[in-house]
């Protein structure tokens, strides 16, 4: 599994070694050498020994930890088996409230039926009731959804 290294550990007014990369982020020689052949880890030159810029070293972390990033939308929950945001499994999901403020929806996601969860405020609800069905459990007070009708069960 791919770990995502500190871009911070490199120091951007130094040169670093293939070996000195190694023991940094504390991988072998050979994984800094695939960075380099295939993953766009640039070097100073073609001469041995490889020498790399620290200022490069960071900035090739800090691309490899934003690109894998996605961003959900107030309506999607990310789904860890899957990868990616998904809309809940026929647009439904369970709110179970944590504190007075705040409380967790539980859904299912539409393609591999695991359970996914997200935080989420009470009060920001009304972001995703036109999108997604919330079933609050019974007794639940909703005041705090401004004005508007309880959900349906």
């Amino acid at each position: 599994m791919a770990k995502n290294h500190n871009p911070n550990l490199a120091k951007i007014h130094r040169n670093y070694s293939i070996e000195e990369v190694a023991n940094l982020y504390q991988v072998h020689k050979n994984t800094v050498l695939a960075w380099i052949k295939n993953h766009g880890l640039k070097t100073i030159d073609n001469l041995k020994p490889i020498l790399i810029l620290g200022s490069e070293l960071r900035l090739f972390h800090q691309n490899k930890r934003t690109k894998n990033k996605r961003k959900c939308l107030p309506y999607e929950i990310y789904c860890l088996k899957c990868r990616k945001p998904q809309i809940p499994a026929e647009n439904m999901a369970d709110y179970i409230p944590m504190t007075d403020t705040t409380g967790r929806l539980n859904c299912l996601c539409p393609q591999c039926e695991n359970l996914i969860n997200k935080y989420f405020s009470l009060s920001n609800i009304q972001l995703i009731t036109s999108k997604l069905t919330i079933a609050f459990p019974e007794g639940k007070k909703t005041h705090n959804l401004e004005g508007q009708p309880p959900p349906k069960q």
